[in-house]
């Protein structure tokens, strides 16, 4: 199904930028609405300086991060880190899924069946709605215990078996097969 008239006519090139561009611009919005539904529930957002821009609430942007420099220390001091998937990882997961939990953090993350293929059940927490989203980061903020026990489990699970170093070792083994 061609949805932009002459889009096939373009050259390979043009037709990858404009694909990245309109997945770029269709994940942003998609993160906007949903950040943007659950500032109501006094959700704040921390990072990029476009974010105080973009979203409705002023008071929802907390300020900007290094990604490097604060991002662990920032992950151990929020009682929920909420995490939304790019819309470009379909099936696929990313960073904060992994970093968060390093730092010994707790995450509350959209459901993608992959996040079942290395962590387990009791590992992470997910939601399928913003309103599953609103109701679950409610009750985690009530229950510092319980979200300290799934952040411990995560944790071990990614430093045990998902840490740069294992993902090295997996590529070599691989390129030895072949």
């Amino acid at each position: 199904v061609e949805v932009m008239p002459g889009f096939a006519k373009l050259p390979l090139r043009e037709q990858l930028q404009l694909s990245a561009a309109v997945m770029g611009l269709a994940s942003q919005q998609d993160r906007l609405e949903r950040v943007s539904a659950l500032s109501q529930a006094g959700l704040k957002v921390y990072g990029d300086p476009a974010w105080a821009e973009f979203l409705p609430e002023p008071r929802a942007y907390g300020g900007p991060l290094d990604y490097h420099r604060d991002l662990p220390a920032f992950y151990q001091c929020v009682a929920v880190n909420l995490n939304f998937t790019a819309l470009h990882l379909k099936n696929g997961l990313n960073q904060r899924v992994f970093d968060a939990p390093a730092a010994g953090a707790f995450v509350l993350t959209d459901y993608k069946e992959a996040l079942f293929e290395v962590f387990a059940p009791d590992e992470v927490v997910t939601f399928r709605t913003l309103e599953e989203a609103r109701e679950k980061l409610e009750y985690y903020l009530k229950y510092p215990e319980t979200r300290r026990r799934v952040a411990t489990r995560a944790r071990e699970r990614v430093l045990s078996q998902h840490t740069y170093g294992h993902r090295m070792q997996i590529i070599a083994r691989q390129v030895n097969e072949i």
